[in-house]
Order: C-alpha cells, then sequence, then structure tokens
C-alpha cells in the first residue's frame, strides 16, 4: 500500500523513491554560474590550476588516467557543488581519496554507461565512415543528434546526484533520468551555451578557460540545485520526497 510521506511519523526501515520534479532556468543558471564563479575567482582559479596539474600528471603515467582522474573528477564537482553553496575550498578537489574504492567504482562505471551509450548512438556515424557513405554519415549524426538531447544530455547530472546525494551508480542515473523528465531539450541547450561559454574562453589564448570553464559547470550546478533543492543536512538520508514504499 502506498501512502504519501508524513513528515511528523517516527523513522522506520521503509525505503522511499526519489522524485525530483524541479524544473530549472537556464538564464537563471547562467547568471548564478558566472556570479558564483565571479564571487570566488581566486580559490576558483587556484584549483584549476592545481587539478588540471594533477589530472596531467596522473594522464602521463596512462593507468592514473583510469585510478587517479576519476576520483579527482569526484572532487571536482565536490568543489563545484561547494562553489554555488557558498564554501569551495582547494581541498575539496582531494575529498574522494577517503573513500577512495567507493568512489571510483561510482564514477567508473557512470563513465562506462555513458561511453557505451554514446558509442552506440554513433554506430551509425562509424558505418557510414567505414562504408565511405555521406547519405549515412548524415543519417547517424541525426541520430546521434536525437539520442543526445533524449538520452546522453539527460544522464549528465548523474556525476551531480552521485557526489552530491552519495549515491551509487546505477541510482544515481536513474535519478538524473528521472530529475531531467521533459527537459531533454532544455538540458541539450544548457549544453550548447555552456560550450560556447568554453569556446570563448579559448579564443582568449586559453586564459580565459580558468574562468570560463568553471562557470560552465557551475551553471550545470545552478541547474542542478534548482531542480533537486539545496545541499542536504549532515547525516540526512537522499529523499526528495515523494510516495513511501510499505
Amino acid at each position: 500500500m502506498t501512502n504519501h510521506y508524513n513528515p511528523y511519523q517516527p523513522p522506520g526501515s521503509e525505503q522511499f523513491v526519489s522524485t525530483p520534479t524541479g524544473d530549472f532556468d537556464i538564464g537563471r543558471a547562467i547568471r548564478e554560474g558566472f556570479e558564483n564563479t565571479k564571487r570566488h575567482a581566486g580559490v576558483v582559479i587556484v584549483a584549476m590550476l592545481v587539478g588540471g596539474f594533477c589530472s596531467m600528471l596522473a594522464t602521463v603515467t596512462v593507468i592514473g588516467y583510469f585510478v587517479v582522474v576519476p576520483v579527482l573528477g569526484w572532487g571536482i564537482i565536490r568543489f563545484l557543488l561547494n562553489l554555488h553553496d557558498g564554501t569551495p575550498s582547494v581541498n575539496d578537489l582531494f575529498s574522494g581519496f577517503s573513500r577512495y574504492g567507493a568512489v571510483l567504482g561510482r564514477l567508473l562505471l557512470i563513465g562506462l554507461v555513458l561511453m557505451v551509450a554514446g558509442l552506440v548512438s554513433e554506430s551509425v556515424v562509424f558505418f557510414g565512415q567505414y562504408l565511405k557513405s555521406v547519405p549515412i554519415q548524415l543519417l547517424g549524426w541525426l541520430i546521434y543528434l536525437v539520442a543526445f538531447v533524449l538520452v546522453l544530455g539527460r544522464l549528465y547530472f548523474a556525476l551531480f546526484f552521485a557526489v552530491d546525494k552519495d549515491m551509487a551508480a546505477l541510482e544515481a542515473l536513474s535519478a538524473s533520468w528521472e530529475a531531467t523528465n521533459g527537459k531533454g531539450l532544455k538540458v541539450a541547450a544548457l549544453l550548447l551555451v555552456s560550450g560556447v561559454f568554453g569556446l570563448l574562453g579559448g579564443l582568449a589564448l586559453c586564459i580565459g578557460l580558468l574562468f570560463t570553464l568553471p562557470m560552465s559547470y557551475a551553471m550545470f550546478v545552478s541547474a542542478y540545485r534548482q531542480m533537486v533543492g539545496g545541499p542536504p543536512s549532515p547525516g540526512a538520508p537522499a529523499v526528495y520526497g515523494g510516495p513511501r514504499i510499505q
């Protein structure tokens, strides 16, 4: 039997279904991304340099790309979340190493799912390239564009759910899918806008990337916070409010 969650009911052993239903405004995401990055510009630039240097060192070792970079990625997402919430610290970059095994497993699995989904959606493009057929390649790119809007973009927020709500990989992917239901075009538009800002930073002799790149990601954190709300209270379960399963 299913009923609505009663906030005054004593805690029990029931599980709760994540049902994020909030929307997000692209204009607000751009504005908050810019303001938050500007407000903490100093720590943002230092974090970019430190994170980039550590990622480069790890990538050079090849194996570090698989066993270090994902954990640094977790820390970067934690930094961006704290940037939005007003408490960024360079130490956030290394926060994932305190739970190394769990963090690495989650990020690798999410990355694998996204990679496989991308390869499947691009398979027709590859087939057209193999046959040297322009029409098939054009059809493949059309299929990829549709898949990007309807599927790939909607799974992007899984990274934020995994870090912010401490969700397992598949749970985070499911939460991202649910949160972006009916918002595929808006997510694709946000990805396009963030890409434009990144390009503008690159044109400024790449120096602008130290500001525009974190800003582009901060825009996604704003969209994420608009959809699912603020940071969870310490020790609180990852519950967004929804039907209780008995």
